[in-house]
């Protein structure tokens, strides 16, 4: 473990340069299109600005501003604040750190997680992200480690980021489709990629690497540049794999499941291709619906379930719920988070009641999961009571 840290610690990263002058250049636009605040809203004294929000919203008799709630007001408002600090404050560590090479400290979590300690690292948002490349001694190193540069080589690493890039604007089903999606946009100028930005899922990463493929920030060279990907719900993952539970296996992508059934029959003999990427959260949507579906007469106001709470029910909300559910959650708090999820349009007692029948559906459903973690959690206890 000593080996490992001291590796990851010892990788010497730099600012991206390029997306850090897109950011500066193109600023006011990008405010406009909503990927980062104004910057004023950094400098503002929240005092005197929630003192102007709330004699503006009293003196305010029209219709217009009625059906705002103030405290709704004063949540978006101290929201904005916050974001454009931290936006500010990531900026100017960048701006700092330009033209410098820095290091990311690493800790160990209680999980055995390996994480980066700060507020400029892989684990961050989208905006710290987007600012991190590996330094120019790594990119040195790295042409060494490989001097039979190809153009096959070349090809490979722009596949792996024709995928980087186009999984950071939405979802795909498989690899291939993300190539063949990027391709299509013909992304040609700067202006194109910032006019994409604003409707992708990370839009500051998406951008800071469709510059790069572009070849339109000649600074940073496609060798630079880190590709992260998270695990697929890991701790379902880890799981299945305990239990042998293929059903899940199949939805946490630890297998491969969709393909060329030529190819899957033939024992895996070719390469397989088209290999498609599973949700498990989605399938656990579709579960729960149709348990609820199935239970509907079991509820208070059955109408409201089938009219208003499953056509919402999302990824989202199923992973706020069912992610936490592994470590320990409980039906009380996982109503609370419906009730935030749903925007108290659901009273906390309905909350209770739908948290509880997900928690029992959850139990009779997968009860060799639920089963693991009790043991887990017993042993945990056993070891921790006898000091070992």
């Amino acid at each position: 473990m000593c080996d490992t840290m001291n590796t990851l610690q010892k990788e010497a990263f730099e600012i991206n340069v390029g997306i850090l002058d897109i950011i500066k250049n193109n600023y006011n636009r990008l405010v406009e299109i909503d990927l980062l605040m104004p910057k004023f809203l950094a400098y503002l004294n929240i005092a005197e600005g929630c003192k102007v929000l709330r004699e503006a919203y009293l003196s305010n008799e029209g219709d217009e501003c009625r059906p705002y709630l103030y405290p709704a007001l004063l949540k978006k408002f101290l929201t904005d604040i916050q974001r454009a600090r931290y936006e500010t404050f990531i900026l100017d560590i960048a701006s700092a750190y330009e033209g410098y090479e820095f290091y990311l400290l690493a800790f160990v979590d209680f999980r055995g997680r390996i994480y980066r300690a700060g507020v400029l690292h892989f684990h961050e948002r989208d905006l710290a992200r987007s600012l991190i490349v590996f330094s120019k001694s790594t990119f040195n190193d790295a042409k060494k480690a490989n001097p039979s540069h190809t153009k096959e080589y070349d090809n490979k690493v722009y596949s792996m980021l024709y995928v980087s890039a186009s999984f950071h604007y939405k979802t795909f089903d498989t690899y291939p489709a993300t190539c063949k999606w990027y391709r299509e946009q013909r992304f040609y100028s700067i202006d194109r990629i910032i006019e994409y930005a604003p409707t992708a899922k990370d839009p500051l990463q998406f951008l800071s690497k469709a510059l790069i493929i572009e070849r339109l920030d000649p600074r940073v060279s496609e060798w630079k540049l880190p590709i992260t990907q998270d695990a697929s719900a890991s701790a379902y993952q880890i799981i299945s794999y305990f239990l042998l539970d293929f059903e899940i296996v199949n939805y946490t992508n630890l297998i491969p499941t969709k393909g060329d059934k030529e190819q899957i029959n033939n024992g895996y003999k070719e390469p397989i291709k088209n290999l498609g990427i599973n949700d498990v959260y989605d399938f656990f949507v579709s579960e729960i619906k149709k348990s609820l579906i199935e239970e509907i007469q079991t509820f208070d106001d059955p109408h409201m379930i089938k009219t208003f709470v499953c056509p919402r029910f999302d990824r989202k909300i199923i992973k706020s719920l069912l992610m936490p559910l592994i470590y320990g959650k409980a039906a009380y708090t996982m109503a609370d988070d419906l009730y935030k999820q749903y925007s108290g349009l659901i009273r906390k007692k309905e909350c209770l009641t739908l948290s509880t029948h997900i928690e029992k559906f959850f139990k009779s459903r997968f009860p060799h999961i639920v089963n693991l973690m009790t043991l887990i959690r017993s042993v945990g206890w056993l070891a921790s009571a006898r000091g070992d």
